[in-house]
């Protein structure tokens, strides 16, 4: 029985077409990578882009007038009392549903644009006997925005932020260069911050509160803020003026509207500078304070036992 078996020409023509296939294949997909070797940079550019946003005017509008063209066969009396009040009452409805933070501008509702509240200035940290730094901001300056950035970038155990009477400041120098910090030293763990917050917390502090947290560098201590972080301006759209937000640039992100607190303590005094620096803050019942170092002890003692993931 020979070795070998003469090929057919059956399977010779069989052999011959599959090595013209092989070898077409093989021009395509030589063809395919020169064309994306050379045009790699627009394809990683457009893979790069930002997704669209939802088409969400076009699909509410939809949504609204199949609803109400389902009323007018189902339910007549409901859409034959509405008036020109309703239509304001559902605009603003939906506004506040969608926590825009725009609002129908009343009188009296308006309120001057820029910093919020006094000017004072700020006293300097304080380093505990416990190795926890605190820092109290009444207003938040560009110096005082410096301070804070080498205290985040440079302190080990952790710090408490009281923002609880910051009312004032600068939120545009604060956001532009605090993103820009949060940018550069993203995935890094940085100290555990614990964030006091309460209803006189309002503007520049919101915007410092609310931006540290969403990055998970601090938790936020205490009551909900004044709902005010930065102003608002007034535009008008057919017969009604609108209050409409202004974030500044870097605090994008940053609702409009109150901060809850990620640990809520019921209202109590706040502990006097001086007080929290002769170390007497547990004694003058400042609750808030004294939950915030004790979370901050423990959390530094798992940090130390390797026990915190």
């Amino acid at each position: 029985m020979p070795l070998f078996r003469r090929k057919s020409p059956s399977s010779a023509n069989n052999c011959s077409g599959a090595y013209f296939m092989l070898k077409l294949c093989g021009l395509l997909l030589f063809a395919f990578l020169s064309a994306l070797s050379v045009t790699g940079e627009e394809v990683s550019s457009a893979q790069r882009a930002a997704p669209e946003p939802f088409p969400f005017k076009e699909r509410f509008q939809e949504e609204f007038h199949n609803l109400f063209e389902m009323l007018a066969v189902e339910y007549p009396p409901f859409r034959d009392r509405l008036t020109e009040q309703d239509v304001e009452r559902a605009l603003t409805a939906v506004m506040e549903t969608l926590e825009s933070g725009v609002s129908v501008e009343r009188n009296g509702s308006k309120k001057p644009s820029g910093d919020f509240g006094r000017t004072t200035r700020n006293q300097p940290a304080v380093r505990l006997s416990n190795g926890i730094v605190y820092l109290r901001l009444d207003t938040i300056e560009p110096q005082d925005v410096s301070g804070l950035l080498r205290l985040l970038k440079t302190e080990q155990k952790g710090m408490i932020l009281d923002l609880r009477s910051c009312s004032s400041g600068s939120g545009a120098d604060l956001a532009s260069r605090l993103s820009r910090f949060l940018a550069e030293n993203h995935g890094v763990t940085g100290i555990h911050t614990a964030i006091l917050t309460g209803p006189e917390t309002r503007g520049a502090a919101e915007i410092l509160a609310s931006m540290l947290t969403t990055s998970r560098k601090g938790i936020r201590i205490g009551e909900s803020t004044a709902g005010e972080p930065y102003p608002r301006k007034t535009v008008t759209v057919s017969t009604r003026k609108w209050q409409v937000p202004v974030p500044p640039e870097g605090a994008e992100t940053v609702r409009y509207g109150r901060l809850m607190p990620q640990i809520a303590i019921p209202s109590g005094p706040q502990a006097p500078y001086d007080r929290v620096r002769a170390e007497q803050y547990a004694s003058s019942g400042d609750r808030c304070l004294s939950r915030a170092a004790d979370l901050l002890i423990s959390l530094d003692l798992l940090d130390k036992k390797g026990l915190k993931k």
